[in-house]
């Protein structure tokens, strides 16, 4: 579909919705204007007759009135409604980082390796994240509100030599990740040491790790 806004009191633009509108003030508004309505269910069931004789009434032109209309014209055209109900998608470009995930509101989020570096197309909804690449989903997410600067990974996304890392990894190969802190001193140590296990898998630390190692030092 596509959205033509009407300009500013210009009611050529949209004059069947304005006609419509007459209709309906005339028809039905007017008629209630002197009674007093308590309850959304009274004001409803005041409506639903003069909306039914609107709406059953002949137009003077084409000699069919509106639900004739809707039966003949538009009826069967109509589609179930889906089962879920709508959500609103809000857009955003991103960049996918070295470490194949991109940041939104400060969650990172994985995509395929090969993307590494590709401009990528974010569509956030309340509950999703979808990831798409020149029209294609390459990534779909739960989308986490509480897990800030956390990093969500799917395997399927991990480049080889990562997924070999994380089946075989051990106490002993964590140990050497963190052994070139060790000579930079506690501080340092400790800085690294929380950054390769605050992580679902620790090669995720690995550049976060060097670049505050190296402002520690400083």
């Amino acid at each position: 579909m596509a959205i033509l806004p009407a300009r500013v009191r210009k009611p050529t633009d949209k004059s069947k919705v304005e006609v419509a509108v007459q209709c309906v003030e005339r028809e039905i508004i007017a008629p209630l204007r002197h009674q007093t309505f308590t309850s959304l269910a009274d004001i409803n069931a005041a409506i639903k007759p003069l909306l039914e004789k609107l709406n059953h009434r002949s137009m003077q032109k084409i000699k069919l009135s509106r639900y004739q209309q809707f039966v003949e014209f538009e009826q069967a055209a109509l589609k179930p409604l889906p089962h879920y109900s709508f959500e609103y998608r809000h857009y955003k470009q991103a960049t996918v980082h070295l470490d194949y995930h991109v940041e939104i509101d400060k969650h990172y989020y994985s995509v395929p390796y090969s993307y590494i570096h590709k401009k990528i197309d974010v569509y956030l909804t309340e509950k999703l994240i979808e990831l798409f690449y020149q029209g294609e989903r390459i990534a779909l997410h739960s989308r986490h509100y509480s897990k800030r600067y956390q990093f969500t990974t799917l395997d399927e996304h991990m480049p080889p030599h990562h997924k070999a890392f994380k089946e075989e990894l051990n106490d002993a190969e964590i140990e050497k990740l963190i052994a070139w802190a060790r000579p930079l001193g506690e501080v340092v140590l400790d800085c690294v040491k929380k950054f390769f296990m605050v992580r679902t898998f620790p090669q995720q630390g690995i550049s976060r790790a060097i670049a505050n190692s190296f402002y520690c030092q400083v």
